[in-house]
């Protein structure tokens, strides 16, 4: 395969990822203090949870 054709992922560092979290947040907060669904509440802390990309455990399926 060249060069040319060749296909990397996409990563972002931790520093990113938090300066995302915490812009996201601050355009949020107004939802947030209205109250939030519980259910999207879960997705929010999952979300904050720490990557364990080299685990092999499933992750739950999340329902809405």
């Amino acid at each position: 395969m060249s060069p040319e054709n060749r296909r990397t992922e996409a990563t972002l560092g931790p520093d990113t990822m938090a300066h995302l979290g915490r812009q996201l947040r601050a355009m949020y907060d107004h939802i947030i203090a209205e109250g939030v669904p519980e259910q999207f509440a879960e997705i929010v802390r999952r979300l904050d949870e720490p990557s364990n990309e080299g685990s092999k455990k499933v992750p739950t399926p999340l329902t809405i």
